[in-house]
């Protein structure tokens, strides 16, 4: 079985594009993925190839939170039993709360801790500390 060969750029990051389609004028689209190995670069297409399969739109990056928190719920109750899907909703009402609004791809992971550690100071719900 040949090996696969892609694009190295110059910062030595390896790229895969992705195809996804064709749009409304006929023109195909890609997406573009990257990794410091090829196997690294190709999990990270696989990933993105499971998320079509899956229906996801992974071409919008203006999306809010609330709308992948949504399409989120939506793709887990194929899957999980309603009493998951319950606590799953109390779970992201904490984040709702504080990203609701914001586009996803300005969401930093110093930003989803912060939130964290807000509501295991104080949880919102009882006014006490979380154990």
């Amino acid at each position: 079985m040949p090996t696969k060969k892609n694009t190295t750029r110059a910062d030595g990051r390896i790229a895969v594009q992705v195809y996804l389609g064709c749009d409304e004028n006929g023109k195909r689209k890609y997406k573009t993925v990257y990794g410091s190995t090829q196997k690294d670069a190709d999990e990270k297409a696989d990933t993105v190839k499971a998320m079509l399969r899956k229906g996801l739109n992974i071409t919008t990056s203006n999306n809010t939170f609330n709308d992948w928190a949504d399409l989120w719920i939506t793709v887990k109750s194929t899957e999980a039993s309603f009493k998951h899907i319950r606590t799953y909703n109390g779970l992201l009402a904490h984040f709702r709360a504080a990203f609701g609004d914001v586009p996803i791809s300005k969401i930093r992971q110093v930003d989803i801790q912060n939130v964290i550690i807000s509501n295991a100071a104080k949880n919102p719900n009882t006014n006490k500390p979380a154990r």
